[in-house]
This record gives C-alpha cells, structure tokens and sequence, in this order.
C-alpha cells in the first residue's frame, strides 16, 4: 500500500528496530505524499533525533 499512514507506520517500525536510515525513508515517502501530513514530520523530527541531527529533527518537528 502506498499511503501515509502506511510509510508513518513502517518507520514507526524501523525506530523500533533502531533503523533510523529506514525510518527516514519511510516518513519522507509519507510526507511526499501528502505534505500536511502532521505526524509524518514528527516522525522525520524523530528519527534525525536519534542519529544525532539536531537542527533537523528541531526543523522537522517545528513542522507538525
């Protein structure tokens, strides 16, 4: 399935892994497709948290 909802919820998956590479592909493919998808920049906000990114996961979250 190709929606939101669906690549939200794999990345959410791969945080859990600790995939965060993977994580960040499945938000941004959410995002892409619909960019007022509020929990998908979060998502994104999260992910570049974990690898160290702080001005983009502060940019990301300043977004949802």
């Amino acid at each position: 399935m190709d929606t939101p909802e669906y690549h939200y919820k794999a990345g959410m998956r791969a945080i859990e892994n600790g995939d965060f590479q993977q994580a960040i592909k499945s938000f941004q493919r959410s995002v892409d497709l619909d960019k007022k998808f509020a929990v998908g920049y979060g998502g994104l906000g999260l992910a570049h948290a974990h690898r160290g990114n702080n001005k983009e996961a502060q940019n990301y979250a300043s977004k949802c």
